[in-house]
């Protein structure tokens, strides 16, 4: 964070960092239908769902 940056501008600065890294030079001029990056959802959704897993196999071992 840049000296005086409040939370907000820090969160803008991170969406931006985002949709650079994600969208800025993806090239969708074939995708007409608007298919989702199978890709692109599972590096999302994955951490999430292995979190929950993990805490799950966690309480699970510890029966």
């Amino acid at each position: 964070a840049g000296v005086g940056y409040s939370a907000v501008v820090q969160q803008f600065v991170e969406q931006i960092k985002q949709y650079t890294e994600q969208w800025e030079n993806k090239d969708e001029s074939h995708n007409f239908d608007q298919r989702y990056d199978l890709a692109l959802a599972r590096k999302s959704v994955f951490p999430i769902v292995e979190a929950e897993l993990r805490a799950l196999v966690d309480d699970q071992m510890r029966e």
